[in-house]
């Protein structure tokens, strides 16, 4: 699903550094736009279950932070550098200089997601076969029998 996911949002940035000019149409850049929301929407969930799947059974609230801040960092990130790739090639003097940007960090953006669309096919399935059960603490555990007994 992560592979999929990636996959689309990056046929999503491919399309639309394809149909990018100044004088574009609206309509041609809806298509596009929502061919990357799907693959976005097909991504967050997954990703979040695949963090908390691979962390140990008690780690799971640290594996989801970790995946939050992870996620939030790899957005500053990415446009930080897409942001430096428009700026080495296009600019704000002219429609086509803005375009011209555009379209190279687009064409970046595109080629970083189907990379990451190829690494998400590495990921090994879950270790989580079993239906989630409740692991309670030692202390927890030695007070339920204790009541057990003296019902």
């Amino acid at each position: 699903m992560l592979a999929l996911a990636l996959a689309f949002q990056a046929a999503g940035v491919a399309s639309l550094a394809a149909v990018s000019r100044p004088d574009v149409p609206y309509a041609e850049l809806v298509p596009p736009f929502v061919l990357a929301g799907i693959g976005m929407g097909l991504f967050f969930a997954p990703m979040a279950r695949a963090a908390i799947d691979f962390a140990p059974r008690g780690m799971e609230g640290v594996a989801s932070g970790a995946s939050n801040a992870t996620r939030q960092l790899g957005t500053v990130l990415g446009i930080a550098v897409l942001g430096a790739v428009f700026s080495a090639v296009g600019g704000y003097a002219s429609g086509q200089d803005f375009v011209d940007g555009m379209r190279v960090a687009e064409g970046v953006g595109a080629v970083v997601l189907a990379g990451a669309a190829l690494l998400a096919l590495a990921i090994p399935e879950s270790r989580r076969t079993a239906p989630d059960t409740m692991v309670l603490a030692p202390e927890a555990q030695a007070s339920t029998s204790s009541a057990s007994t003296i019902v």
